[in-house]
């Protein structure tokens, strides 16, 4: 995963069980909102949050130790390009 200049600040894992995926988000992304989702929920039974973490390498680390097989940045806030 590249990473870039934006390395501090709020950034999140969401971990989905059924889809095999993970995803890296800003916490102030639409779909991650600081670890509640779109819904304002948060966890669920199949699906968690993990973080917050202080730096995108944080997060990747995170992510990547999740063995995911569908893993990488979200697609809506970028978070690894600005």
């Amino acid at each position: 995963m590249g990473l870039s200049n934006y390395s501090e600040g709020d950034f999140w894992v969401y971990e989905n069980d059924p889809t095999n995926r993970a995803r890296v988000h800003k916490g102030d992304c639409g779909y991650c909102n600081h670890g509640e989702g779109i819904h304002g929920q948060g966890d669920s039974e199949n699906a968690r949050w993990h973080g917050p973490f202080a730096t995108i390498e944080a997060a990747c680390d995170e992510m990547d130790d999740l063995g995911k097989r569908d893993s990488g940045a979200c697609y809506f806030c970028d978070p690894c390009y600005g």
